[in-house]
């Protein structure tokens, strides 16, 4: 979609659209521990990701890195300050294992590449997160690393429009290839807003001993009815439904691929919920999670790599 970058990619989710782009830089190896996890006051951020060592770790040579950016042009309700969007996709990418850091190394312990993801927000009509992280997935399945050579001085340096056949690789060049990209490991987000509403409801009595049996989130209004809290669940919220949600949902599960590309089932990668809404969780969360999965299997289906 864009001519210079390394690998592009358009999402729309109803009205709103993200345009993301991979740039190539070459930097010094670092290494990236891809098995934290935090939580905000306020917020439960839980992380699941089942790895125990850094996908970067290449016997002490490091690997490559990657930056994440969303900013806005202007579309939609004008919002320039996408930073937090920016982390929390950074962090995702970094925790899901959907990069195989050490194949960024162009030369041990001396060059790796370095991935700048630019998300552009060309309209803004809700759910930013999660069109931005998609665009960003599909923007590295699209990604190629192009040729390098090293020079007599040491240092690095791009060839444009070599191939990488043999006779290239005689003179040190390396070959041209694609971002390898670790298909079990595709990190897919589910927003959900949360709205909360009370109805009244006639209290039912247990035949013996006349006891008030409440199920969760009653509260007694009169000796005739109870007050029943109901909690509404809106996928892919609207920027309109985003400014009157109680609370919002994300979940992050990792869509999965096996040997012969057949979608297998989901796992939850990261859970965050903000907002003052408590949900059960053999109900909302229940609901939330079945939900994210059918969400990974309809993307996985449509990603191409």
């Amino acid at each position: 979609l864009t001519r210079n970058a390394a690998g592009s990619a358009l999402i729309k989710i109803g009205d709103t659209q993200v345009l993301a782009a991979v740039t190539l830089f070459i930097g010094q190896p670092t290494s990236i521990s891809t098995n934290t996890a935090t939580t905000n006051e306020g917020e439960n951020d839980n992380v699941n990701t089942g790895q125990e060592e850094s996908s970067t770790a290449t016997g002490g040579g490091g690997g490559g890195d990657l930056a994440v950016v969303v900013s806005s042009s202007g579309g939609g309700n004008g919002q320039s300050n996408y930073s937090d969007y920016s982390g929390r996709i950074q962090t995702i990418l970094r925790q899901s294992g959907m990069i195989d850091f050490r194949s960024l190394v162009v030369i041990p312990k001396k060059a790796a590449w370095r991935l700048n993801i630019t998300c552009q927000v060309l309209n803004d009509n809700g759910n930013i997160y999660d069109a931005a992280l998609l665009a960003s997935i599909a923007a590295l399945t699209d990604t190629k690393l192009p040729s390098t050579k090293e020079e007599q001085d040491g240092m690095v340096y791009i060839v444009e429009g070599i191939s990488g056949s043999n006779g290239d690789k005689q003179q040190g060049i390396s070959s041209s290839q694609r971002l390898n990209i670790l298909q079990h490991n595709i990190p897919i987000p589910l927003t959900i807003s949360l709205y909360e509403i009370e109805k009244q409801q006639k209290q039912k009595k247990h035949q013996d001993d006349n006891d008030v049996i409440m199920g969760d989130n009653t509260t007694s209004d009169d000796d005739h009815t109870t007050k029943v809290k109901n909690t509404i669940m809106l996928a892919d919220p609207t920027t309109l439904e985003q400014t009157h949600e109680q609370s919002s949902l994300t979940v992050v599960v990792i869509g999965c691929r096996d040997s012969k590309k057949r979608t297998t089932k989901p796992k939850i990668l990261n859970v965050r919920l903000s907002g003052n809404i408590r949900l059960n969780a053999s109900r909302e969360l229940s609901v939330a999670t079945h939900m994210a999965f059918g969400r990974a299997k309809e993307v996985m289906s449509l990603l191409q790599y």
